[in-house]
């Protein structure tokens, strides 16, 4: 028996290596990570029901199905842990890429957008194209102009260039492509689609040019209804295994202040209905009565609020933050239909009020209590990012986003407990509002 685990632990590193998901560029995708660690899974399975053949057929089936859930399910946490442990990381600077931007004039808004997602591993060290016309001082240094290239790679140390595609014509782009390819850096082609989903787009070869094919927008009634059973089934199973974690941290706020455990209050939902959300109650009982007080200390850009040391949050309050455990109540929303697991942070009304017509868009899906931003950026202080990830979301939502993010948010909250129990290694997290 050690002989055939040793070999199925020999052939799973190998799987994972012809998979590509040693790679940067494949788990940088976490959809197409999820469905190559499904293909290795697989394959590890055929080959327990080979080496298990031996012992009979029902021993051999029975391991393999065994042997399919447990790969499978254990490949998806562990690295979606490992990604959460490196994103932290990242946000702190380390594990980073050296890379330059080249475009033309307007390529701020690329350099502004590597510069906010820090944990997408590029440290961007310089910027090359002809004088910026900025309305702002840009966050990286200018370098001169694009063909200061060579230069600019040895005065920084970069080990790849970002090639802003909006900015550059189709011959500017083609021969920096070649040039720099030649010398042996790495190149990134940003394309300037904002809120396009990578799975609506396809490459296409016309006359030998390389075309980006867009799959128009829509869902089918069935994606709708597995939305919502999945909602019912994964809701139910969540909410009964946190039931007692539930059940002990509203005796802790009860015994606390003697204050209510719950706080409800009114969000913004599909179509702009309003409707009441559910959460543990973890500031003081006059805590938005003081709102007000806190403003200047808010850290988040537009309509949002985020203070890092809020003295209305309680001790026990600060705890339910860390863990996220105070969010759980919502389970209860999902239940009754006026949230989904996933979907765009339940907005307030005066939040709402402040959207433009673009943004507003938002509320073509329901909000939920995990999604893109609360995963990817919930920490990031920059509005652009909500924005943006909110709406890539309402244009692009499928099951398969769906589970993917259900999986990611579940790393997450493991990490988040895991750190909240730990004193030594407490660290302020963001907070949804």
């Amino acid at each position: 028996l050690l002989a055939q685990v040793a070999l199925v632990m020999a052939a799973g590193g190998m799987l994972l290596s012809y998979a590509g998901l040693y790679r940067r560029r494949v788990s940088f995708i976490r959809a197409q990570e999820v469905a190559r660690s499904g293909r290795v899974a697989l394959g590890l399975a055929a080959l327990t029901l080979v080496l298990f053949a031996p012992q009979g057929r029902d021993t051999a089936i029975a391991a393999a199905s065994v042997g399919l859930v447990s790969w499978f399910l254990l490949l998806v946490l562990e690295r979606g842990m490992l990604r959460e442990w490196i994103q932290v990381r990242r946000a702190s600077g380390d594990f980073a890429a050296p890379v330059l931007v080249l475009g033309g004039a307007g390529v701020c808004d690329t350099v502004r957008f590597l510069d906010e997602h820090p944990v997408l591993g590029f440290e961007v060290r310089g910027v090359l194209s002809p004088r910026p016309d900025a309305p702002d001082p840009m966050p990286i240094p200018w370098l001169g102009p694009s063909t200061n290239v060579a230069d600019a790679v040895a005065r920084t140390a970069a080990s790849g260039v970002v090639l802003d595609a909006a900015t550059l014509t189709g011959g500017e782009l083609s021969r920096h492509v070649r040039r720099l390819s030649t010398a042996g850096l790495h190149v990134h082609i940003a394309s300037g689609l904002r809120g396009v989903r990578r799975k609506r787009i396809s490459l296409i070869e016309l006359a030998d040019e390389t075309f980006l094919n867009v799959a128009p927008l829509g869902l089918t009634r069935g994606q709708v209804i597995v939305k919502r059973a999945i909602d019912l089934i994964v809701g139910s199973l969540a909410l009964l295994v946190l039931s007692p974690a539930m059940l002990i941290a509203m005796l802790a706020i009860k015994l606390n202040d003697g204050g209510p455990v719950l706080f409800v209050q009114e969000r913004v939902g599909l179509n702009g209905a309003t409707f009441p959300l559910y959460k543990l109650r973890t500031m003081v009982v006059d805590a938005e009565a003081r709102l007000a007080e806190l403003q200047d200390a808010n850290q988040r850009g537009g309509p949002l609020f985020k203070a890092s040391h809020d003295p209305r949050i309680t001790g026990i309050g600060r705890f339910l933050r860390a863990s996220s455990l105070d969010e759980a109540p919502q389970l209860i929303n999902v239940l009754r239909g006026s949230m989904s697991l996933v979907g765009p942070r339940p907005a307030l009304p005066s939040e709402v009020a402040q959207f433009d017509d673009e943004l507003l868009g938002r509320l073509r899906v329901k909000p939920g209590l995990t999604g893109p931003w609360q995963v990817e950026a919930r920490d990031l202080p920059s509005f652009d990012l909500y924005r943006r990830y909110d709406l890539m979301y309402a244009e692009d939502w499928s099951v398969g986003l769906d589970l993917v993010i259900i999986a990611r948010t579940a790393a997450v909250v493991i990490v988040r407990l895991v750190t909240a129990v730990l004193p030594s290694r407490r660290r302020e997290m963001g907070v949804l509002h």
